[in-house]
């Protein structure tokens, strides 16, 4: 790899898209943006350029890096971050793999610009199709299916391609920043999106009363009243099953998780405000502790993590469906309905403070479940919804 040194580099101080923005100008005429203030930081980007004068003008600067080897190491970067979850890091991957690096038309970063990705690349990437994985010959391989790819499908692509850009940056490597700048328009790929589903309360009640597996029978009713995530659930342990002294209330204290393989992720969870202590009522509490003495022998982990469920993601996600159907209700989807179900229907009782319901779905914000999980239902806003809602809580085994 040929290392240049870049010398007699001059820095300007421009405005673009209501940013002030600092630009290093090469001795060839090339212009890097090497960084971004807001229009009332005039003061912190002259000091910034005044800092970087006073850099060795003689910084080297990789050339011919191509895009193979940047993303290789990319790559290797986003294994080695333990920061995220690693199905968010594979997510990055597969993204980039299947629908980024395919649709690249040049060699080097260096030779590729932003409008080789508005012109070329984006257009490809629009028109990409979805992949899957099938057995061919008793081999497993990755096959493109007929369907193009989804609105959100495509921005997260595009979204995962801009981070691999600002890692190339990161390392010192010429690429065109200007890629950073692309934002879609809000008629992008206006689509019909399909409604989001939620069990109506008398689906919810019958699934539960209906189910004979004592087992299953608590996983419904815990997942119905606390609605977290489904790898949270399933990661619940005996000890995290108590009465809080502080809180004067039975709580289930969701700190763990299953990963990718469902393996058992000892205090592990999706980011910080996913670690909390659930309320719950005395009705289920009796309900756990039965189960709990009934189970002879928990799944066991580490020789101290005894698992109230002993589940994996997908089996979890089987089983409810066959005990829907079992009890005639056409459920969609997998656990994320009850969710759906336990956060609107709690948001309409408007009976816990906005901190308080964040809190209890491990969310930091409105945000989250406006987009994701709110849904209107006139099933949900009936005069009799109280007392529905009284009959599912205080509903015994």
């Amino acid at each position: 790899m040929r290392l240049v040194p870049i010398v007699k580099m001059k820095f300007w101080l421009t405005k673009y898209q209501n940013k002030l923005v600092v630009q290093a100008v090469l001795d060839n005429g090339k212009r890097i943006n090497k960084q971004s203030f807001e229009l009332n930081q005039r003061r912190v980007a002259k000091a910034y350029i005044e800092d970087l004068k006073r850099q060795n003008l003689s910084t080297l600067i990789p050339q011919k890096i191509t895009f193979e080897e940047a993303f290789k190491q990319y790559y290797a970067s986003l294994n080695n971050n333990i920061e995220n979850q690693e199905d968010t890091n594979q997510r990055y991957i597969t993204l980039l793999k299947s629908h980024i690096q395919p649709y690249i038309n040049k060699i080097t970063l260096a030779e590729y610009t932003a409008a080789d990705f508005k012109t070329d690349t984006l257009k490809r990437i629009i028109h990409s199709r979805k992949t899957y994985w099938k057995i061919v010959n008793g081999i497993r391989q990755k096959t493109r299916a007929k369907e193009t790819l989804s609105k959100k499908a495509i921005k997260d692509a595009v979204a995962a391609f801009k981070r691999f850009i600002i890692f190339c940056d990161d390392q010192g490597w010429y690429v065109d920043l200007k890629i950073l700048r692309h934002k879609f328009s809000k008629n992008f790929k206006q689509e019909q999106q399909e409604p989001k589903w939620i069990p109506r309360m008398n689906d919810v009640y019958n699934l539960i009363h209906l189910e004979k597996d004592i087992c299953k029978k608590v996983l419904w009713r815990t997942a119905a009243e606390l609605g977290p995530r489904l790898n949270e659930i399933l990661a619940i342990c005996y000890d995290d099953i108590f009465w809080d002294e502080e809180m004067n209330v039975h709580v289930i204290h969701l700190k763990h998780s299953l990963g990718k393989q469902s393996e058992f992720r000892p205090h592990y969870l999706k980011n910080e405000t996913s670690n909390r202590k659930v309320e719950i009522g005395s009705d289920l509490f009796r309900l756990l502790q039965a189960w709990m003495d009934i189970q002879k022998f928990p799944k066991t982990h580490q020789r101290k993590y005894k698992r109230l469920f002993p589940y994996t993601k997908s089996h979890a996600a089987d089983i409810l469906k066959r005990s829907a159907a079992r009890a005639g209700i056409e459920w969609k989807k997998g656990f994320s309905p009850f969710r759906k179900f336990s956060s609107t229907l709690l948001r309409d009782q408007d009976i816990l403070s906005e901190d308080e319901f964040y809190s209890r779905y491990g969310w930091s914000d409105d945000k989250t479940f406006k987009k994701h999980y709110r849904v209107k239902n006139k099933n949900l806003n009936n005069k009799n919804r109280s007392a529905t809602l009284n009959n599912l809580i205080t509903m015994k085994g």
